[in-house]
């Protein structure tokens, strides 16, 4: 098959090639190269997809990215849906071929998704898809002034971090007014696609948009009542572990109550990290890092590094980070608001777990399904089990950026971090069980901030909101997910669960958890969660007796007893 005639704008070029692949014969002996041909065309189009994307994200105001973007959403995608779920139902109706031990992921998936297919679902996902993005544009624009310069709200987020409570409380209440300002508009895109969600679960005659969504992003080795069962878990042995991280940061900072502005503070007698100020100095300190941590490691970063990235902040840009992989140009694409701050670093180490997956499984595997739809549950373990790995060796000794004093904080910040990445996500979930499954089809924006405020008063306690409760209520604006990806947050605490084994594993073994960490990574998606965490040497695990001894040993590393 030649991609060269595939514009993957015109479908006139790309039906001939579906078409073709619906009427040739098909048995066993021929299934794989008809598998090849097909993966051919589904890597285009995720290659255009992506690239379109990628262009909306770096410069919200490029109206030709959009307009191409949608034009994909609309006209390419729902159909290029409808031609797939015809193969998928071919490849099901070879009998013999469900005894291929190496296929039974992928059958596994392709069985859910043709039960969940339905036509007119695939034009309103294109609707909700565009309409999703309108929250990028809102939130994107937003700059704040700070001593007579415009600045990013990522920019002005890293002076949180500075010991001048003032200079915080100023800051942060800027960046509040300015997220206040686009309140109502923010509100009615969320019900507009609650609404859009909704439907998509009616028109299939599911219970709930909950179990759509499930199936859809093919939760096929758990169930509600296994995150509910996390919810409980977390809820018993993070939380006092986060009670105690607030107490510390209180001792820190020398203060009796902490207010949302000093929950990234550094102590007065220690200067914020500012490990770096350009891309240059950020990829020469990680590959140092990678040259000394892991071989192979270090040469999947020196070609990442060699293709699209794009790092820094700017006016303009879409907000958050993302990655991804580029199956036609070989190439993993990163792209995140970078101002210069420890964070930065580990949000880009993250992303950096991404593409190494990506890599990986795609050196391993030559159809797209096991490399470019990943499960999350698992692809989160690469990014943030990376992040924990690495973090030892971001010291000046190995190439980093840190002296002893600086590595204890970033530390304390990174585990911090994850413990909140693990509350947040928690949070999040119950909001959308809720959300999608109890809450009535006319509910109002003041029910959904009162929920979001009992969640985090009841998962995130310890923070005076006194005076600011409205802010508080509409905090979940700020959660991208909710509006970009509905019901992808658990994974973060699922994930964030298997980082911590991996690192509690690193500290008695690092060689051999980075090599079972490589193997995991190669595998993408041609085996179940279970089988992927155990062949990174972990388990995925929802109960409090695991949960319990990690956040013990969190607890005693940093030393908060």
């Amino acid at each position: 098959m030649d991609l060269l005639f595939i514009d993957p704008y015109n479908w006139s070029t790309i039906e001939p090639l579906y078409l073709d692949l619906e009427k040739c014969d098909l048995e066993v002996t021929t299934v794989e190269e008809w598998l090849q041909r097909w993966s051919k065309i589904e890597m285009v189009l995720h290659e255009a997809s992506a690239q379109a994307y990628r262009m909306t994200t770096e410069d919200i105001t490029n109206s030709e990215a959009l307009k191409n973007y949608r034009h994909l959403m609309n006209e390419i995608t729902p159909r290029a849906k409808s031609a797939a779920y015809v193969l998928k139902q071919r490849l099901l109706s070879i009998h013999d071929l469900q005894m291929n031990v190496n296929m039974q992921e992928l059958l596994r998936r392709f069985r859910c998704e043709i039960q969940l297919f339905h036509e007119e679902n695939i034009n309103l996902q294109s609707i909700i898809n565009i309409t999703a993005q309108e929250y990028m544009t809102l939130t994107g624009s937003m700059t704040i002034i700070h001593n007579g310069l415009v600045i990013t709200i990522p920019e002005a987020e890293s002076l949180l971090e500075d010991g001048d409570r003032h200079v915080r409380e100023k800051v942060w209440r800027f960046v509040t007014h300015r997220r206040m300002e686009d309140k109502q508009n923010i509100d009615s895109l969320f019900l507009k696609l609650f609404h859009l969600r909704r439907a998509l679960a009616s028109n299939k005659d599911l219970p709930d948009y909950r179990a759509y969504r499930w199936m859809e992003m093919n939760r096929l080795d758990y169930n509600p009542d296994d995150c509910f069962q996390l919810h409980n878990s977390i809820e018993l042995e993070i939380v006092p572990l986060w009670l105690k991280m607030i107490q510390k940061r209180k001792n820190q900072l020398g203060l009796s109550i902490l207010r949302p502005w000093d929950m990234r503070a550094y102590p007065q007698n220690l200067s914020p990290l500012r490990p770096f100020t350009s891309v240059d100095r950020l990829q020469e300190c990680i590959g140092y890092i990678f040259t000394e941590l892991d071989p192979e490691l270090s040469g999947l970063f020196k070609y990442i590094c060699n293709g699209p990235l794009d790092l820094m902040a700017r006016p303009g840009k879409a907000p958050g980070a993302y990655c991804y992989f580029l199956p036609i140009s070989r190439h993993p694409y990163i792209f995140m608001n970078a101002v210069g701050t420890n964070q930065d670093i580990m949000t880009f180490l993250h992303e950096t777990g991404h593409a190494f997956h990506a890599l990986l499984s795609y050196h391993n595997h030559s159809l797209c399904w096991f490399t470019i739809d990943l499960p999350i549950e698992f692809a989160e373990v690469a990014s943030q089990g990376l992040e924990l790995l690495i973090l030892p060796y971001l010291t000046s000794q190995h190439g980093g950026f840190y002296n002893e004093e600086e590595i204890n904080q970033a530390t304390f910040d990174e585990l911090e971090g994850l413990i909140k990445s693990i509350l947040w996500s928690t949070i999040s979930d119950i909001f959308q069980h809720w959300l999608y499954v109890e809450a009535s089809d006319n509910i109002e924006i003041d029910e959904i901030n009162t929920k979001w405020a009992e969640l985090i008063n009841r998962f995130m306690p310890g923070i005076d909101w006194t005076g600011l409760e409205e802010v508080q209520r509409s905090d979940w604006h700020v959660v991208s997910h909710l509006f970009l990806i509905p019901f992808y947050m658990i994974e973060y605490a699922i994930a964030g669960v298997g980082a911590l084994q991996l690192w509690e594993k690193a500290q008695h073994d690092l060689p051999a958890t980075l090599e079972d960490y490589r193997t995991a990574l190669s595998l993408g998606s041609s085996k179940s969660l279970p089988d992927l965490y155990a062949a990174a040497g972990i388990r995925l695990a929802f109960d409090q007796l695991t949960i319990g001894k990690l956040a013990r040993l969190i607890t005693q590393h940093l030393q908060l007893e």
